[in-house]
């Protein structure tokens, strides 16, 4: 083992050594065949011969090339072809770094042991390492390629030579480099190349860089690296110049736009400040949460409009404890947003713009009173002479046709002056939103459809639009109550109902969950029958009353219309049931008084599991309080398996009814304190009871 890798080994070794720290005086005698040296102290000698070889050559079958290179500029990159080349150094300059490239290549199928023997060109200092020439021993695996790279710089001007680098095997040179020529070392360049940044940047100017940035891809890091310019921008004719080019390309690069305040451009800086507040990179709280900021001539407007179609609300009563609570945690999140940036601007930066967001904001609520109240203070003028344009007279009108909707009746003047404008405008989308409108006003009114061939095809929605008008419509309710079937019924002929007497206690058996809609009653007679003519063309209410003898008993009620059937379930009922899920208990009381029980009423549980089966669970008579608890079975304490009960609860005198409902949450309890009792005698007994048992342990 050699400590001759690197200079910093070489020096460890020798301060092991008995070698002084300055140089002893040594006497040196040089003659024909030979030199004497005496040593005067201490030191360890080295020896270098050269010795000539013949001009036998080895078969080994490698190539190797040779290149001069700098190592912070080595390759030019074709970006049309995708292909990279190795940029060769035709001149060296004083004092910077270089590198030679040396590749070996072993062209046979065989693996061979080579030595590559490369040197530092003359006159210059090799860097990384501390020896002049680098002599090192490689295995080529077959069609394999080494590369060796050796670093050094050039302390002087002058021309010089190069040993080329060689390649040895079994001790017989297989292969060596070209004549290298002449080194040119100069102070300051004298040729001129332009191929890459780094060629312009040290040798073009402002204009070349330009040159340069426009005609390549900014972040294509094999051409450009943008940090490489980045201390030109101090300079503010290259600032502008750059600034501008990276506007026309759709590029924001933030460090370009920092030296904004450097050069006191306030429209770009607050461009960079709305950057960095977006994305919460400012250090102030108030920065990172504000939407609006005007101090002076910096404006910060960060606020983004979003839009939100379709948003159906669910419910159209407020609920909750707020007002105007919203469903869409999205669209909650963007209105209050907003109503910050309302509150930052107002009162006298709000726009008609603003006005404009937020009455839409308010229809997505369907707040439209308050919609309208912010729209009458919107001037369209104003709004499209304030940087709205077209794109804002185009959003206004819409708003002015739709808000008419609810306030223009009958005419609806507005709406119609608004949506003509629109009849031709080339995008879509808004097109159809201004024909949807005239298409709602022209059905109000009544106007006849034109029958015309429609223009382009038809598209789904309004396919599925124009059946829907046409398609017959049927919906059903009973009301036991009443004794009446009610029937709403559209585009047919006539209505049929017909009435089936059943045993609800078989039917319920059958089906616990009574899903009626699935069983034919087709090939049944019914107990009764009634048919009722209707409008064919507009939707209709028909009410029919059930024959006296039918209403106290339980039915199975069909309605047909046209190609549409309903069946549901008529289950007169004069009792009050009340299920206490969370206890499995279900409580009967009179239908009018709430505070009288209802014993030995008849109660019978199924149980769905999760996995859909259905099975008998339980029966029982309620007790003298009216109750009956219907999951208090023996072979059943875990009800996770449970997904819904359904419960049928019938008398012979008051009716019957059926209830569903989920399982208990838990029953299995340990009781941990007990019960207190409600009769005043019987705390009386209890507490001589206790008294009694207390005194009998008492000495």
């Amino acid at each position: 083992m050699y400590a001759t890798d690197n200079l910093t080994e070489s020096v460890i070794a020798l301060a092991v050594l008995d070698v002084p720290l300055r140089k002893g005086a040594h006497d040196v005698v040089r003659g024909t065949d030979g030199m004497t040296v005496r040593a005067g102290a201490p030191c360890v000698a080295f020896y270098r011969t050269l010795e000539e070889k013949g001009d036998e050559r080895s078969d080994c079958d490698v190539i190797m090339s040779q290149r001069f290179v700098d190592p912070s500029d080595m390759y030019v990159f074709d970006t049309e072809k995708n292909t990279q080349t190795l940029k060769t150094v035709k001149e060296f300059t004083v004092g910077k770094l270089y590198g030679t490239r040396v590749s070996v290549t072993n062209t046979s199928d065989s693996s061979c042991n080579v030595r590559v023997v490369t040197e530092v060109p003359q006159g210059s200092i090799p860097v990384l390492e501390h020896e002049f020439t680098k002599d090192n021993e490689r295995r080529l695996q077959p069609l394999a390629t080494t590369v060796e790279m050796l670093y050094f710089y050039f302390p002087r001007e002058g021309t010089f030579t190069c040993m080329p680098a060689s390649v040895n095997h079994d001790g017989k040179l297989a292969c060596s480099a070209g004549d290298m020529g002449k080194l040119r070392v100069v102070r300051t360049p004298t040729t001129r190349e332009m191929q890459t940044l780094s060629d312009i940047l040290s040798q073009g100017d402002e204009k070349d860089v330009l040159a340069f940035i426009v005609s390549k891809n900014w972040y294509d890091r094999r051409v450009f690296a943008p940090e490489a310019v980045y201390w030109l921008l101090t300079r503010r004719s290259f600032y502008e110049s750059l600034l501008a080019h990276l506007r026309r390309s759709s590029i924001f690069d933030r460090t370009v736009w920092s030296f904004s305040a450097y050069h006191g451009d306030y429209d770009t800086f607050g461009e960079y400040v709305r950057y960095l507040a977006a994305n919460k990179e400012l250090s102030a709280p108030v920065f990172c949460e504000t939407q609006y900021l005007k101090c002076g001539m910096l404006v910060l407007d960060a606020f983004e409009y979003k839009e939100y179609s379709p948003l159906a609300n669910a419910r159209v009563h407020d609920v909750g404890k707020y007002a105007h609570n919203i469903r869409n945690d999205e669209f909650r999140e963007t209105y209050e947003t907003f109503l910050r940036y309302w509150i930052e601007k107002m009162p006298n930066d709000v726009t008609g713009k603003d006005r404009l967001f937020l009455t839409t904001y308010l229809l997505l609520q369907d707040r439209v009173e308050d919609a309208t109240a912010q729209y009458d203070l919107i001037e369209r003028d104003a709004l499209v002479r304030d940087g709205g344009g077209a794109e804002m007279a185009l959003q206004y009108d819409y708003l002015t046709a739709y808000l008419d909707i609810y306030r223009g009746g009958p005419e609806y003047r507005r709406a119609r002056e608004a949506c003509g404008k629109y009849l031709t405008y080339p995008v879509f989308e808004w097109r159809n939103r201004f024909v949807d409108v005239l298409n709602l006003l022209a059905e109000c009114s009544g106007e006849t459809v034109s029958g015309g061939a429609p223009v382009g095809e038809e598209s789904d929605a309004a396919r599925n639009a124009r059946e829907m008008k046409s398609e017959p419509t049927l919906s059903c309710e009973v009301k036991a109550g009443e004794g009446k079937v009610v029937a709403t019924a559209g585009h047919v002929k006539s209505v049929c109902v017909s009435a089936f007497e059943v045993d609800l206690e078989l039917l319920f058996s059958e089906d616990p969950f009574l899903d009626v809609s699935k069983m034919d009653y087709s090939y049944l007679m019914p107990n009764w029958k009634t048919t009722k003519a209707v409008r064919g063309d507009v939707s209709e209410v028909v009410v029919v009353d059930l024959p006296a003898e039918l209403k106290s008993r339980n039915l199975v009620v069909r309605v047909d219309a046209g190609p549409l059937c309903e069946t549901m379930t008529y289950l007169p009922c004069e009792m009050k049931v009340e299920v206490r899920r969370e206890y499995g208990v279900v409580k009967v009381t009179e239908l009018l008084n709430a505070h009288k029980p209802l014993p030995c009423v008849y109660v019978k549980a199924y149980a769905r599991q999760k996995d859909g089966t259905v099975k008998f669970f339980k029966d029982g008579y309620t007790d003298l309080r009216g109750c009956v608890e219907y999951t208090s079975v023996n072979h059943t304490t875990d009800f996770s398996g449970i997904a819904s009960f359904s419960l049928l609860v019938m008398s012979d005198e008051r009716g019957a009814t059926v209830v569903q409902t989920g399982p208990p949450s838990g029953l299995g309890t340990l009781e941990a304190t007990t019960r207190q009792l409600v009769s005043t005698a019987m705390q009386m007994q209890q507490a001589q009871m206790v008294s009694a048992a207390r005194n009998q342990y008492m000495l």
